[in-house]
């Protein structure tokens, strides 16, 4: 079609209106008197031009690509500057009074701190390293509170968007490390410490390990040895470190807080980089247990609007006070905010990308929240009768790809508060009773009106609604949810969305698929403001003149639809237009823009041979995330044009300009874009510029790399992608992207190879990208007639045990397959490897003792205290039937893989050197395990004492091969854990983690303070005994026995209550079935408020109503002897076990004998005589 052609057509169109007007001026009368070509008055259009000819603003027929235009008076429609009382800018200086921009500060932190109430902050652009705070409160002070209940005080981005308060640097380039197989090294010498590491291309968060040896069998991990200036890494998939991209978190604060503020509005400003290393347990109104990028606490109608938080550990947080009187804060508003990427390794609450903390009459609307490692839009917390008489509400968000779900209100009493009209395309958990929502697997509480996609049978989403594949659930005309009164789902249908396909036909009425227009023109004539047209995938070869009227509110978008390719290779001229968006396009010519305004272009292709994009007479015009590759005059041209915004950019610009402007107010921002010749960046007039002189002005984070594209296909693929993987506008790639999850893959990193073997064992190892589950086939022939099915984590071990001596063996993975609880979608594979053979040895090697000690090296053999190893991974890497690894005292912070197994008649035995004090510290999330035990038998652990070992991977389902817990037990068998106690200063999900598994002993250990300190997940014979459990925040155990399982005992034990609130709701003390244990000779302390005739152990099940589990139960106080010396000291104890919590109890094992005589003359609890004098294991 030809430009006279749609011209006419599109005025034709336009006379058959009322008096050739449109609906919404119908006394309007149109004329093309004395016009060449443009506007008629009325919306249509007057054209005399020729083929091949356009209309310009100035109502003149030219070329498409002519420049050379008369510029018309556009200063009404330029964009005033922000007006405030102070200003900040990355060219001030904090010594200035920052009340102009001339004079103004160089940190956000003076800035607010000169704020009063009433006042504005305008803050310039850049990326400013620093926390901000606000309010003075115990260990605050930075300055008096902020705001008043009369007026509105604002701190606010000069351009929205364009402000970064950040708390990371960027990463160094790393090497491979000589010696390692996965350890990549690189030099940073810093005064910072290493919060967390950032691995941007994958939205992983990379948690500190102790030692270098460990990155080796934890992917995804880092040390830091700050004394030497360097880092050591190992990447989230075993690739390269430099085929990832990384940043340094190294600030340990919120980016943006503040204190008791009253109507405070923050706006557009984004907040990246502020994680923590440590957890933070305590509750405070300064952390809500964790570091937020935005961050309000006790405040009164404070908004934040237009914001952006990513890669904190969370995001946006809003804590209106203790749970127990919120009032009188509250009334707060998150408003059209995005927030992702946030996760910390040690988060300890119910927080991810948007949280409201202890909830007063708070709002979060029109929010994106997505790819957080925890929860996207979540309410924790706030059970006071104030809270519940004024309920918070999640109103019209977008919520995916969170790892344990989109949203979640769990507070008490979650009923008070609501979410409608939002769409989470995971779960919605607790009750969050959904109205008018979408929800992908799950909704707790969902109403008929709620679309629950895994429950709709044969559903297509592509004809149901209006682009799912880009997050867009708006409906169809066709599509099965509309319903007469109230269609189901967040959005009631609207005939607001057209859709054009190769395929369809413009007599339709374009509201569906299978119904959509032929004709861009055709679907040109229809759009009015708030319309969107949809383009399937396809070529279009159609010249086009786009009139697009929309405003504000109510702006116009054009985009190409799913993951299909939209080529344009018609010329396309967007004529005296506003407020419209193009997206997801590919240009092969030319597009052209005249006369308009707000007008912006995000993630095309820009592939004219000539120029990209020619913008005449047009005012505030955004081009992001684009592609320009192939021009040779240039890729953006900007005649008669001002307040122009250009972010994120790939302009290709080898043999030309990128951008020609006739003067430099043509661009108010233009940052993170990508030249490829920095000596020809710019063109002013007719002076060619260099990125360095841009850089003066504009460009702080432009960079200069050579794209790399395969022209073979269209849109050219970028074959160096990785290199534009990070650098863009908020951390995201430069050029064309797509919000989706992660690609992952699962692969086999490492073939199956041999640890160790003895005269009837065998030790096999290998590596994989995730946990799998395998198909394993083996035996002594050839054929390996036994098939095995094993679930094995990312660094497997697996071991055989009752070998022949001196006989050849065969050993072969057939297949793995992803472990189905992690969520990740991942192809089978079938490793294509040489089947693996080994030969045990004819007799076993005499047993060695091996040392441990926190002065030893490993690069010792082990053999003597002199020459004592360092850690106890090497150690486990040494030891094989028949060994022992004695451990001196110290602490010791590792994740160890015990590889060998032992036999019944030559166990492996790990334990202190007697009476020394062998402490695993697991740092609080740092590492989930201290020991790890997979197909392994008859191993001993004496003597220990374990705390902090908490679940990193908490978030993904029970029982996974990553589960936390100081032990991680798999398939094994005949393993004892003696004399050992756990604790936790606050919380820890598990103790024991101990899965399909037999003959389990735990003898004189105390447990303490754990969420639930036992899973013990399908096992058989497990055995407890003189042992305590003290204070479980929900479960003494979690247990689950088969029915051909032989059942757990629990002989001479003592349990106490669980932590109050819980009891108090009597939720029982045991998590398992009456048939699945037997309990002989137990001391139950219950809280003092509630009887044994009322206090449930099992669900709804008391302990008179199951004699046979529980024989001979005891409801007694076993007058623990730290509790007795508390109580002699004249300290209140109201219950016994939460006497352990005070800070002054020692955590001993004397600390927990009984001292009452009707618990000790029955040898229940702890035998003091397995201890030493001192209480420490001898």
């Amino acid at each position: 079609m030809n430009f006279q052609r749609t011209y006419f057509f599109i005025f034709l169109f336009t006379l058959l209106a009322i008096s050739g007007c449109k609906d919404s001026k119908p006394t309007c009368k149109p004329s093309c008197d004395n016009i060449t070509c443009g506007s008629d008055g009325c919306g249509g259009f007057c054209s005399t031009c020729n083929d091949n000819e356009v209309c310009s603003a100035d109502n003149k027929c030219i070329s498409p690509d002519d420049s050379n235009v008369t510029c018309i008076d556009l200063s009404s429609k330029i964009t005033p500057l922000a007006t405030g009382d102070y200003f900040v800018s990355k060219h001030g200086n904090d010594g200035n009074d920052g009340k102009t921009r001339e004079t103004a500060f160089a940190t956000i932190q003076k800035g607010v701190n000169s704020l009063t109430a009433g006042q504005t902050l305008v803050i310039g652009p850049g990326e400013y390293f620093e926390s901000v705070k606000s309010g003075t409160f115990i260990d605050w002070e930075y300055g008096s509170q902020l705001g008043s209940p009369d007026v509105d005080t604002v701190i606010k981005a000069d351009i929205p968007g364009t402000v970064l308060i950040k708390g990371d640097l960027p990463a160094p380039v790393f090497s491979k490390l000589e010696g390692y197989e996965f350890v990549y090294v690189a030099d940073f010498g810093s005064d910072h410490d290493i919060q967390v590491i950032y691995e941007l291309d994958t939205f992983k968060v990379l948690p500190q390990r102790e030692s270098i040896s460990l990155l080796e069998y934890l992917p995804g991990a880092f040390f830091f040895d700050k004394e030497n200036g360097k880092i050591y890494i190992s990447s989230t998939d075993f690739l390269p470190a430099t085929q990832h991209k990384y940043s340094l978190s190294v600030v340990q604060d919120h980016g943006l807080a503040f204190y008791n503020a009253t109507r405070v509005i923050v706006e557009g400003i984004s907040v990246t980089g502020f994680n923590m290393g440590e957890a933070i347990f305590s509750w405070s109104d300064f952390t809500a247990y964790t570091v937020w990028g935005i961050f309000f606490t006790r405040s009164k109608d404070c908004i934040v609007r237009n914001c952006k938080t990513f890669y904190n550990a969370a995001g946006i947080g809003f804590t209106d006070g203790s749970t127990g009187n919120p009032a009188p804060w509250g009334d707060n508003l998150i408003d059209s905010c995005e927030s992702w990427a946030n996760a910390s390794p040690v988060a300890t609450e119910d927080t991810g990308g948007i949280t409201l903390h202890a909830p007063y009459s708070d709002e979060v609307r029109n929010s994106k929240s997505y790819l957080n490692g925890a929860l996207g839009i979540n309410i924790y917390a706030g059970d006071s009768s104030e809270s519940l008489r004024h309920p918070s509400l999640l109103s019209h968000n977008l919520s995916w790809g969170n790892t344990y779900a989109d949203y979640k209100i769990k507070t008490g009493e979650e009923h008070n508060h609501s979410t409608e009209y939002s769409i989470g395309l995971g779960s919605f958990s607790h009750s969050t009773h959904p109205e008018h929502c979408l929800a992908g697997d799950y909704a707790e509480g969902a109403g008929s009106d709620t679309i629950i996609l895994s429950d709709e049978t044969d559903l297509n989403k592509n004809t149901e609604f209006a682009d799912p594949q880009n997050f867009d659930f708006r409906l169809q005309s066709t599509s099965r949810f509309i319903k007469s009164g109230s269609d189901r789902g967040p959005f009631p249908y609207k005939n607001n969305i057209f859709y054009v396909s190769t395929t369809g036909d413009d007599n339709n009425d374009g509201h569906s698929i299978s119904t959509s227009l032929r004709t861009l023109g055709r679907a040109a004539l229809e759009l009015k403001p708030g319309d969107t047209l949809y383009i399937e995938p396809g070529v279009y070869d159609e010249n086009v003149v786009f009139t697009l009227e929309g405003t504000m509110d109510n702006p116009i978008h054009i985009r190409g639809r799913g993951d299909g390719v939209v080529n344009i290779t018609g010329q396309w001229q967007i004529f005296a237009s506003s407020n419209a968006s193009i997206e997801r396009l590919i240009f092969s010519r030319l597009l052209r823009i005249d006369g308009s305004s707000d007008i912006t272009l995000e993630n095309n292709y820009f592939l004219a041979e000539n120029k990209g994009v020619l913008a005449a007479n047009t005012t505030n015009l955004k081009i992001m995330h684009s592609v320009f590759s192939g021009f040779s005059h240039s890729a953006i041209e900007l005649p008669c044009t001002y307040d122009t915004y250009l972010a994120g950019n790939i302009f290709n610009n080898s043999s030309s300009p990128a951008v020609v402007l006739t003067e430099t107010d043509a661009v108010s921002y233009s940052n993170y874009n990508n030249y490829t010749n920095a000596e020809t960046a710019w063109q002013v007039g007719v002076s060619v510029q260099s990125l360095e002189e841009i850089q003066q002005n504009q460009e702080p984070q432009a960079q200069i790399l050579i794209p790399s594209f395969d022209s073979s296909s269209t849109p050219p693929v970028l074959t160096n992608s990785l290199d534009f993987s990070y650098g863009g506008p908020y951390r995201r790639p430069i050029g064309t992207f797509k919000h989706s999850m992660p690609a992952e893959s699962l692969r086999l990193v490492k073939p199956a190879y041999v640890h160790s073997i003895s005269s009837t064992t065998a030790n096999i190892q290998w590596v994989t990208t995730h946990p799998a589950n395998v198909q394993i086939s083996w035996g002594d022939t050839a054929e390996m007639t036994t098939n095995i099915e094993y679930t094995a984590q990312p660094f497997a071990t697996y071991s055989f045990t009752g070998l022949t001596p001196n006989t050849t063996y065969y050993f072969r993975i057939n297949s793995l397959t992803i472990y189905e609880n992690l969520g990740i979608l991942a192809d089978t594979v079938t490793p294509d490897e040489p089947v693996l053979t080994f030969t045990t040895s004819a007799a076993d090697l005499a047993p060695v003792t091996y040392y441990v000690s926190t002065s030893g090296s490993d690069e010792n053999d082990g053999l003597t205290p002199a020459n004592s190893l360092r850690t106890i991974q090497k150690a486990a890497d040494l030891v094989n039937v028949g060994d022992t690894v004695l451990i001196a005292g110290g602490t010791y912070s590792e994740q160890v893989y015990i590889k060998a197994t032992g036999t019944e008649n030559a166990p492996i035995t790990f334990r202190n050197v007697p009476g020394e004090k062998v402490i695993h510290d697991g740092k609080y999330w740092i590492f989930s395990n201290a020991f790890i035990l997979a197909q392994k038998s008859h191993v001993h652990f004496d003597g220990m004492y374990f705390r902090n070992h908490a679940d990193n991977n908490r978030w993904h389902a029970d029982f996974t091969p990553l589960k936390g817990g100081d032990f991680n037990i798999y398939k094994s068998s005949d393993i004892k854990i003696s004399r050992s106690l756990f604790h936790t200063n606050d919380f820890q999900e598990t103790s024991l983690t101990v899965r399909e598994s037999e003959r389990i002993t735990v003898d004189n250990c105390v447990f303490l303070n754990h969420f639930n300190t036992l899973y013990l997940h399908y096992i058989s014979d497990f055995l407890m005994k003189n042992s305590v459990i003290v204070r479980p925040w929900i479960f003494s155990f979690i247990l689950y026995v088969l029915p051909d399982q032989e059942k757990a005992h629990f002989n001479n034990t003592i349990f106490t209550d669980n932590f109050k609130m819980k009891a108090d709701q009597n939720i029982e003390l045991f998590y398992t079935g009456v048939a699945d244990m037997v309990q002989t000779d137990c001391v139950y302390l219950l809280r003092p408020e509630h009887s044994p005739d009322w206090r449930f152990l099992l669900q709804n099940t008391t302990a008179a109503d199951m004699p046979e589990t529980l024989i001979n139960p005891q409801f007694l106080d076993p007058k623990f002897a730290a509790i007795e010396d508390l109580i002699a000291s004249g300290t209140s104890v109201e219950f016994p076990a939460d006497g352990f919590i005070d800070e002054n109890v020692e955590m001993n094992f004397t600390s927990f004998f009984a001292t009452n005589p009707a618990v000790t003359s029955q040898g229940i609890g702890l035998n003091p005589d397995a201890f030493g004098p001192d209480g420490i294991p001898d």
